[in-house]
C-alpha cells in the first residue's frame, strides 16, 4: 500500500479516483480516496507493485509527512491488527489495539 498527498507524490497526483470517503479525525472530517494507479512507484530504480493507493488531501497530514522528510507511507501490513491516532496540532501519534465490541 501506499499512503501520500496529491502535493507531495505525482503517483498520488495522476491516479484516478476510485471511490472517497469522509473519515472523523479529532473534530474534522478528512477525505481518504482509494486510487486507481497510472503508473508505477519505483524505489532503487525497481518498480513495486502496489496493492493499494490511497490519498488523504489534508494540509495538516501532509505537512506532518513533510517535515518528517516523507512523502508517503509504503507498507501498512504491520498495524493490520491495532490503529495508528494522530493529533496533527499538538504533534501527538499513538499505536493501540482495536476495541472489538462484545458479541452476546
Amino acid at each position: 500500500t501506499l499512503l501520500s498527498t496529491p502535493r507531495l507524490s505525482s503517483i498520488v497526483r495522476d491516479a484516478k479516483v476510485l471511490r472517497s470517503i469522509q473519515v472523523p479525525s479529532f473534530g474534522r472530517m478528512l477525505t481518504v480516496g482509494e486510487l486507481r494507479t497510472a503508473k508505477a512507484l519505483v524505489m532503487l530504480g525497481q518498480p513495486v507493485k502496489l496493492t493499494a493507493v490511497y490519498s488523504l488531501d489534508d494540509h495538516d497530514v501532509e505537512e506532518m509527512l513533510r517535515g518528517a522528510g516523507l512523502n508517503g507511507l509504503i507498507g501498512l501490513r504491520p498495524f493490520v491488527g491495532g490503529a495508528i491516532a494522530f493529533n496533527v496540532p499538538n504533534k501527538r501519534t499513538a499505536f493501540g489495539q482495536l476495541q472489538r465490541p462484545l458479541v452476546h
